[in-house]
């Protein structure tokens, strides 16, 4: 098994060994395979559950590879996006699905919006592309990134601009947005902090212990 990850519902654990993603119902006992064009390497659920976004490699030329990241729907097993990508690393992707994130061999992010009217297709080139290395999308409209010690804010119609860029003193591990977009927590090995969405200072600091 390559990888494998849970629906955010709980409903299937799905994985992969090759070509295709086996799926299992829990509740129901019952499997199905959805065969996704290309060696898979990496796969994750949309946090609605209504997708599915798998990394799949494919030998194009002599030593070089090209990847494409897809979006399946959950609901009839149809085709909804395809993205090309080169060395795409883990991903994430946002509340709805509609935005993917993956980290490149060449160390920085793409952000790709698959908002194309439901057609399957395949986009050139992402919306925005930057050096950070870690993405977590908001419900809505905001993305934080983080590199090592730097911690930027962005809107997901302008992501190539960071609202605010903070530099804290430790290595930040975790972060994560408030349901409403209104904080955003940043975790390290010496506390957790509190920064509203709209400032650059923390609200509160939380020592461990």
């Amino acid at each position: 098994v390559r990888d494998a990850a849970f629906s955010p519902n709980g409903r299937y654990v799905a994985w992969t060994s090759g070509v295709s993603v086996k799926f299992f119902n829990l509740a129901l006992g019952t499997r199905f395979v959805l065969t996704a064009k290309g060696v898979v390497i990496s796969l994750a659920f949309s946090p609605n559950g209504g997708l599915l976004t798998t990394v799949t490699r494919h030998s194009v030329a002599m030593n070089r590879n090209q990847d494409f990241v897809r979006t399946w729907s959950m609901a009839d097993g149809s085709l909804v996006h395809t993205f090309r990508e080169v060395g795409a690393m883990p991903f994430s992707a946002s509340q709805t699905g509609r935005y993917i994130a993956c980290r490149t061999m060449q160390g920085g992010t793409t952000i790709w919006d698959s908002n194309n009217g439901g057609r399957p297709n395949i986009n050139t080139g992402p919306i925005s592309t930057f050096d950070d290395r870690y993405v977590v999308f908001g419900p809505a409209e905001l993305v934080a990134t983080w590199t090592t010690r730097t911690v930027s804010v962005r809107r997901l119609d302008a992501a190539n601009s960071p609202l605010w860029t903070i530099d804290l003193a430790d290595e930040v591990k975790a972060l994560w947005i408030d349901p409403h977009e209104q904080y955003l927590v940043t975790a390290t090995d010496a506390s957790l902090q509190v920064w509203t969405v709209a400032g650059e200072r923390p609200v509160s600091t939380v020592e461990p212990g």
